[in-house]
């Protein structure tokens, strides 16, 4: 099985499909093995994708210290690194994994060719960090159960929910693969809670496309409003009809693969 290496720990990563290169470093779940169906249909069948477990989670191993969102950054620039591309494009999504792009791309411009955010935001805002103390207490208090429950409600469309609860509460939804790894669940938290890449923002070269779903209530879009205000060379689009969980709205999954898939082809134009 292929790892990428770091100081104390192992990051298993797969490279799937054929054309040009694009890491796509996830959220808080994981998009490695069936996972990967997690991406855009255009993403999986038009580009090499390489997707990896996060330290601590799948097949990934992990070290007691804690890690901030440049630390994840690096950790993906290990992947690309092991998976054997001198460049590539990112596409970073569900929270975490924009986050994290925003310092890969910052840290290792010489990496990072076009960069995609899907769901990410620049810093710390007072309502989203109450939202996410709250979320965060409520795990402390409630446990595992109630936070999935919670995060649930807040990522799908009610309708989706209605429909989908038993499998997305079941052991192979939403955030299961916590069950076996609360200290990753805690860090993985810890490092979005305090994520702050303002100062660096400036610093990305690459042209950026910044997204976010128009119905998303965790990461709205005017958080990748400011995004877009500090990157140089970034746009943001929004996804119409679609909650942060845009892959349960068939139509605006198609939507956001498309807009993904020709920004990636632009530059090869």
């Amino acid at each position: 099985m292929p790892f990428a290496h770091g100081d104390g720990y192992d990051i298993y990563f797969e490279v799937r499909g054929e054309g040009p290169p694009v890491l796509c470093p996830n959220g808080w779940g994981i998009i490695t093995g069936d996972g990967h169906v997690r991406l855009p249909e255009r993403l999986r069948e038009e580009f090499t994708t390489i997707v990896y477990d996060h330290r601590g989670l799948g097949r990934s191993s992990d070290i007691e210290a804690s890690a901030t969102t440049a630390d994840y950054g690096r950790d993906a620039a290990l992947v690309a690194e092991a998976a054997g591309f001198s460049r590539m494009h990112v596409y970073g999504h569900g929270g975490l994994g924009a986050c994290l792009s925003q310092h890969l791309a910052a840290q290792r411009p010489d990496l990072v060719d076009r960069l995609v955010l899907v769901s990410g935001w620049a810093g710390p805002d007072t309502y989203k960090q109450a939202q996410s103390m709250v979320w965060q207490r409520l795990f402390d208090l409630e446990g595992l159960a109630a936070f999935r429950q919670w995060g649930a409600l807040l990522i799908y469309t009610p309708e989706y929910y209605n429909e989908h609860e038993a499998e997305i509460l079941s052991e192979a939804g939403s955030w299961g693969e916590f069950t076996e790894s609360i200290a990753a669940l805690r860090k993985v938290q810890t490092a979005t809670i305090a994520h702050h890449a303002r100062d660096v923002l400036p610093l990305v070269q690459s042209e950026t496309l910044v997204v976010h779903g128009e119905l998303d209530v965790i990461d709205p879009p005017r958080l990748g409003r400011e995004i877009a205000s500090l990157i140089p060379r970034a746009r943001l689009k929004v996804v119409p009809a679609a909650p942060h969980a845009i892959r349960t709205v068939p139509e605006s999954f198609r939507y956001l693969g498309d807009l993904v898939a020709d920004f990636f082809h632009a530059a090869a134009a």
